[in-house]
């Protein structure tokens, strides 16, 4: 009995380790932006371009800020429980129009009823990048890639401020890669170290996702305004999490990945070979020819005389 005990633990805590991973959302990362200070931006309002609006606007107030686009599907189909939400009046909503044209950003909300206090406008998507936004899905219903079958990105960002801004330098749009051949290895060459958070499965280099193109813009920026590459791997971690790494730092949270596949093959080895230790010996199987002399010699060895 107690030579099974050993393949039922491994077994048990297998199918414990399995359950528990069906609980779970592949597609949920949780933000490390949670209780930290927002980052600082400064837009023009979708309604009134000359006037702008920032983080600094809000300091001690509880806000929330939903990134949004006409374009995008999951936008329509949350649509009603912001209009809920701000009817409630549990909490103000302000919107962050991501990338889209100013007037069809007007109309979208002219169409649908507009929830928010105020809306944004950030057509070129780094604002909304920097705060760790992930990218609406496009209304043609194209995936950000052949293989990803993932559903709607979370967008929604809440934000607590009691704010002390980070400075934040606004740069200019980075030069063409074809401007900058040299720069652009660089880039994709760290572009290959970080994740897709929309794909999951590619890094910023492989994806055409709208996000990793705002990753890899981000990177580009970083490294023409000189930073190094742990410098931007700190940048992206700081506001994605671990996650954003496509290959996972070895530290507490990762030890079971990282070391999972190597315990159950060694654990597989020591049941196998505590199998083999315990096995009897085979029985040895005698021809005719061997049980017929093993007879004689039996015989002549009881004919003796003692």
């Amino acid at each position: 009995m107690n030579r099974f005990v050993l393949p039922l633990a491994i077994f048990a805590a297998l199918i414990a380790l399995l359950a528990v991973g069906l609980t779970l959302n592949p597609r949920e990362v949780p933000s490390p932006l949670i209780g930290k200070p927002a980052p600082h931006f400064e837009l023009p309002q979708l309604d009134q371009a000359a006037k702008t609006f920032t983080e600094k606007d809000m300091v001690g107030r509880v806000w929330m800020l939903n990134v949004w686009a006409s374009w995008c599907v999951t936008c329509r189909e949350e649509h009603p429980v912001l209009l809920g939400l701000a009817k409630s009046g549990a909490v103000p909503l302000y919107g962050l129009n991501y990338k889209d044209k100013r007037e069809d950003g007007l109309a979208w909300l002219k169409s649908m009823g507009d929830p928010y206090q105020l809306s944004i406008h950030d057509v070129e998507g780094k604002s909304a990048t920097s705060a760790s936004a992930r990218s609406p899905r496009r209304s043609s219903g194209t995936r950000c890639c052949p293989w990803c079958k993932s559903s709607a990105v979370a967008r929604l960002l809440a934000f607590l401020l009691v704010v002390s801004p980070a400075p934040w330098a606004h740069a200019k749009e980075a030069a063409p890669a074809a401007a900058d051949p040299a720069l652009e290895q660089k880039v994709m060459a760290l572009a290959a170290e970080l994740r897709c958070l929309v794909c999951q499965n590619q890094t910023i280099a492989d994806s055409t996702a709208p996000l990793a193109e705002d990753l890899r813009n981000q990177v580009r920026e970083k490294m023409r305004q000189g930073a190094s590459d742990s410098e931007i791997i700190d940048f992206m971690v700081a506001r994605y999490g671990d996650f954003v790494l496509y290959r996972p730092p070895v530290k507490a949270t990762t030890l079971l990945l990282w070391f999972g596949p190597l315990l159950l093959v060694v654990a597989g080895l020591l049941v196998l070979l505590r199998r083999l230790r315990r096995r009897p010996p085979p029985e040895l199987e005698l021809t005719t020819a061997e049980r017929e002399r093993a007879r004689k010699l039996l015989t002549e060895s009881e004919a003796e005389p003692r």
